[in-house]
C-alpha cells in the first residue's frame, strides 16, 4: 500500500486490484483498474473506492459544451453505502451550474442505481477561494462521519417537486432538443456498446412507469427499416415528451448491455422529434398491378397485413391487387373490407398445389387460381375445400381433373419456378409447349427471386435466369397466352424482409441467410427488372398484360351481404320438442310457470332469428363429444340460455335457485333473491 493525497489534503491509502470494477459503473466508462480507498477518520476505516479511467474525457460525450472537450478526469471515486460517485477533476473550478446540473443529470439517467453525482477539482488548495474550501471540507466530513455512524441508506422516493439533489426538473428540460447533431447510424449495425450513438426511426411501442425511487421510466422501441432498438429515458416528473406510436424521432444515447433485458438498448440523453421518411411513389404514368401476393395467412411465409398493403396499393395509384395466399383464403374477408375503405379493387385467388395423381406422393406444382367472376369464385371455394377434406398430404393438394372439372369462372396461372411451366422450362422438357398449354397465362418473376438456382445444374448464372424467363415469353408468343411479371410478393418492402426471415428459420429453412427481395415492387422498379427483355416487351410484361388480366376479373364479394344461417331441415320443431322433452324429465308436466315462460320467450326469439339450426349443430357437437367419452366445459353467454341447458349445450342452469326432487318433481323457486347465486 501506498499513500494517496486527495484533492483536500486528507490522507488515505490504496491497493491496486487486478480486477476492473464490475459493479453499477460498468458500462459507464473504459477503464483499466480499480482501487480501494479507505479514510482514517477517528479510528475507524471508512470502506470506499475509486475508478481510474481509460477514456479520461469520458464526460464530453454526455454534453457538446466546448469545455468539456479538453476536461480530464483523474478519477472516480464511488461510495457504495450512500451510492455516491465523486468525479475529480483536473485544475480549477470552471463551467457554469447548469453545466454541471446537466452532467449530474446525464450520469444518474445512464445508471439509475446512483443516488448522487459530485464533481472535485484538482486544483491546489490555495487556488480555491476559502468559502469554497470550507464548503467541500464540511461536505466531505459530513459524508464520512455518515458511514462511519452506518446510517441506512435511503431508499424512499425524492420529495414532491424535486429530486432530492436540489437539481428541480432539469432532466425534463434537457432531453426533448429542437434537433440532433450527427448522421443516424443504422440500427442494425449497432452491435457492441458505444458512447454517443445516433438513431432515427419510427417509435413502435411506448410504455413508461414510476420507479421505486420516485423516477418516471420512459421506454420506447424505435423501428428504422432494417431494425428495431429499446430506447430508455428517466424523467424527474411526468412530462409530455412528444412521442407516440408512429412517430419518427432523432435519439442520441450511450448504447449499453442491459443485463436485466440481456440485450443493447439506448440510455436517452437527447431526442427531437423529425418527419418521416418521403413515401413511396409510384411515378408511371400507367401503373402495375401485382397478381401474386401473399399475406400474414400464408402459414409462416407472407408477413404482409392486409390493410397496410392496401393503403400502399391506394398510395401508389394502383388500381388493383391479387391475394393469392398459400392453399387458403382466410384473409379475404379483410380484403373485403379494406376494399371499401380504400377503393381499390382486390382479386380474389389462391397459390395452389396441384398434383396429377391423387394417390401419389409426390410434390405438387405450385399453380395460381383467380376468381373471374362469382362462378369462379364459388369454384374456388369448392377447389380449397376439397383439397383440405380429400386430398390433403402435407399440403392442401389440387387434383388435375378436379380443377378441370371447377374451372369455370377461374383464370389459371403457372405460378413461380415451382410451378410446372417453369420447371419443364428448367430441366429442358421436349413437352414444354403442352404443358404450358393448360393455362390461362404464364409468370415470370425478377431474376433475384430465383438465384437461389445459381449453382444447380441447368442454372450456371443469372444468364440462365434470364434465358428460362425468355423461354417462358416465347411459349406465350407460340400459344397466344399473355405472359406476366409478378413478384410473388411476400412483404411490403425491402427493409420488412428480416421478418420472413425469421418466420423461415423457426421452420429450419436453410435459405434465410440471403433471402429474396419478395417485397411490392412499383411500375418503376418492376419496367427496371425486366429491362433486359427491352423496353416493349417489359412494358408488356409488367404493365400491359397484368391490366388486361385484372380488367377481366369483376368486382367481387368474397361472403355475400346479408344473413346466411346454416339450415338443417326441421331444426326449429327438432329444437322444440328437444327442448320441452328435456324440461317435463326435470322439471314434470306442467312445468313449473318460471320454467314455461322462459322456455317460451327463448325459443321465440331463437326460431324467429332464425338460430335453431345453429342451436341444433351446437347440440350435435357437444353430444357427439360426449358420446365419445371427450367432456366439454361451456362458457359466456351459452350459460344465460336455458334452451341451451335443456339441449345438452351446456351444464348451467339459468334459472333463479331452487330444488327439485328427480323422483316426484317437486320443486321450490327463490325468486325473491334470497338465495345468493352466480354473480350475486
Amino acid at each position: 500500500m501506498r499513500p494517496h493525497e486527495d484533492v483536500l489534503g486528507y490522507s488515505a491509502f490504496s491497493a491496486h486490484l487486478a480486477c476492473p470494477y464490475f459493479g453499477p459503473l460498468a458500462g459507464c466508462v473504459p477503464f483499466g483498474r480499480a482501487v480501494l480507498w479507505g479514510t482514517f477518520l477517528g479510528g475507524g476505516l471508512v470502506s470506499s473506492f475509486f475508478i481510474e479511467p481509460e477514456n479520461k474525457f469520458f464526460l464530453a460525450s454526455l454534453n457538446a459544451d466546448p469545455l468539456l472537450q479538453d476536461l480530464e478526469i483523474e478519477r472516480i471515486g464511488v461510495d457504495p453505502q450512500s451510492r455516491t460517485w465523486t468525479f475529480v477533476l483536473k485544475g480549477r473550478p470552471k463551467g457554469s451550474p447548469e453545466l454541471w446540473d446537466q452532467l449530474h443529470t446525464a450520469i444518474k439517467q445512464l445508471h439509475p442505481g446512483v443516488a448522487d453525482v459530485r464533481f472535485q477539482w484538482t486544483g491546489r488548495v490555495e487556488d480555491v477561494q476559502p468559502e469554497e474550501l470550507r464548503q467541500s471540507e464540511d461536505e466531505y466530513l459530513e459524508n464520512a462521519i455518515k458511514q462511519v455512524n452506518g446510517k441506512p441508506i435511503d431508499y424512499s422516493p425524492p420529495p414532491a417537486g424535486g429530486n432530492g439533489n436540489g437539481r428541480g426538473n432539469g432532466r425534463n428540460r434537457s432531453l426533448v432538443r429542437s434537433s440532433i447533431p450527427g448522421e443516424p447510424v443504422p440500427i442494425a449495425q449497432l452491435l457492441e456498446a458505444e458512447d454517443n450513438v445516433v438513431v432515427c426511426g419510427e417509435v413502435v411501442n411506448l410504455e413508461s412507469r414510476t420507479t421505486r425511487t420516485g423516477k418516471i421510466l420512459v421506454t420506447f422501441d424505435l423501428y428504422d427499416g432494417t431494425d428495431t432498438i429499446t430506447c430508455k429515458a428517466f424523467l424527474d416528473e411526468p412530462v409530455d415528451l412528444g412521442l407516440k406510436k408512429g412517430q419518427w424521432v432523432k435519439v442520441r444515447g450511450n448504447l449499453q448491455f442491459q443485463t436485466f433485458d440481456n440485450e443493447l438498448s439506448i440510455m436517452t440523453q437527447g431526442l427531437a422529434l423529425v418527419d418521416p421518411p418521403h413515401s413511396l411513389e409510384d411515378n408511371a404514368e400507367v401503373k402495375r398491378v401485382e397478381l401474386h401476393l401473399h399475406t400474414k395467412m400464408s402459414g409462416l411465409d407472407g408477413t404482409i397485413d392486409v390493410d397496410q398493403l392496401l393503403r400502399l396499393a391506394a398510395s401508389l395509384g394502383h388500381d388493383a391487387v391479387a391475394i393469392t395466399d398459400h392453399g387458403v383464403v382466410q384473409a379475404f374477408p379483410e380484403a373485403h373490407r379494406a376494399r371499401k375503405k380504400y377503393k381499390i379493387k382486390v382479386i380474389y385467388g389462391v397459390e395452389g398445389y396441384l398434383i396429377d395423381d391423387p394417390a401419389s406422393k409426390t410434390r405438387p406444382f405450385h399453380i395460381v387460381l383467380l376468381a373471374k367472376n362469382r362462378t369462379g369464385l364459388k369454384n374456388l371455394y369448392r377447389l380449397i375445400s376439397c383439397s383440405h377434406l380429400e386430398f390433403f398430404y402435407r399440403v392442401p393438394r389440387i387434383p388435375r381433373a378436379l380443377l378441370q372439372q371447377y374451372r369455370e369462372g377461374l383464370i389459371v396461372g403457372s405460378a413461380c419456378e415451382a410451378g410446372e411451366v417453369f420447371r419443364a422450362v428448367l430441366n429442358q422438357q421436349p413437352n414444354a409447349l403442352e404443358v404450358a398449354s393448360f393455362y390461362d397465362y404464364l409468370e415470370i418473376q425478377p431474376l433475384q427471386n430465383n438465384e437461389f438456382l445459381i449453382g444447380t445444374t441447368h442454372v450456371r448464372s443469372r444468364d440462365d435466369l434470364i434465358r428460362i424467363n425468355q423461354q417462358i415469353i416465347k411459349l406465350g408468343e407460340r400459344l397466344g397466352k399473355p405472359v406476366v411479371a409478378t413478384g410473388d410478393v411476400h412483404f411490403l418492402r425491402p427493409e420488412d424482409a428480416f421478418v420472413r426471415t425469421i418466420l423461415l428459420a423457426g421452420k429450419g429453412m436453410g435459405d434465410t441467410e440471403y433471402p429474396a427481395p419478395l417485397y411490392y415492387r412499383t411500375t418503376e422498379e418492376m419496367l427496371k427488372e425486366f429491362s433486359y427483355l427491352g423496353q416493349e416487351k417489359a412494358w408488356e410484361v409488367v404493365v400491359e398484360n397484368p391490366r388486361k388480366i385484372a380488367g377481366e376479373v369483376e368486382e367481387l364479394s368474397p361472403v355475400p351481404s346479408g344473413f346466411y344461417p346454416p339450415r338443417l331441415p326441421n331444426a326449429e320443431k327438432e329444437l322444440e320438442e328437444m327442448t320441452y322433452a328435456k324440461a317435463r324429465e326435470i322439471y314434470g308436466d306442467p312445468l313449473p310457470p318460471v320454467v314455461q315462460a322462459r322456455l317460451e320467450r327463448e325459443l321465440t326469439a331463437i326460431i324467429d332469428h332464425g338460430y335453431a339450426s345453429l342451436y341444433l349443430i351446437a347440440h350435435k357437437l357437444v353430444k357427439k363429444s360426449l358420446d365419445d367419452r371427450y367432456l366439454v366445459g361451456s362458457r359466456g353467454s351459452v350459460g344465460s340460455s336455458l334452451v341451451a341447458t335443456m339441449c345438452g349445450i351446456t351444464e348451467v342452469n339459468p334459472l333463479p335457485p331452487h330444488y327439485v326432487c328427480p323422483q316426484c318433481r317437486w320443486h321450490e323457486f327463490f325468486t325473491a333473491g334470497e338465495v345468493g347465486s352466480g354473480v350475486d
